[in-house]
């Protein structure tokens, strides 16, 4: 499985246009064969920095929803400062089943919720 983690630093004044937009975007391809995760976030502290994170199939998923007609981001150019893609495999915690996560060492991060 492939794990995308997509970051934005949103213009505050587009905030509330981003982040309807980006919830659509992530409902519809959440409906792509092999997209099995979409959850848009929002960073503690910082309402101007949101990040989705993805998970996939596999990287023919990922070629496939961004092959998609109609498939575009260039309507985000207007409404952010910058963005960051990261992509990563994702490995079974220790002990675990390939797939199964499970949080080690989790603390509460002081100010979030």
């Amino acid at each position: 499985m492939i794990a995308v983690i997509v970051e934005f630093d949103i213009k505050p004044e587009h905030r509330a246009e981003f982040l309807a937009r980006l919830r659509q975007d992530a409902a519809q391809t959440l409906l792509d064969d092999g997209c099995l995760r979409m959850e848009v976030l929002v960073a503690c502290g910082n309402g101007n920095h949101l990040m989705l994170s993805e998970l996939w199939r596999d990287d023919a998923a990922i070629a496939a929803h961004r092959n998609r007609p109609g498939h575009s981001h260039a309507w985000q150019e207007r409404l952010i400062v910058g963005k960051r893609v990261t992509s990563a495999e994702l490995l079974p915690s220790t002990g675990g089943s390939p797939g199964r996560w499970t949080m080690c060492g989790a603390e509460r991060i002081s100010g979030c919720g």
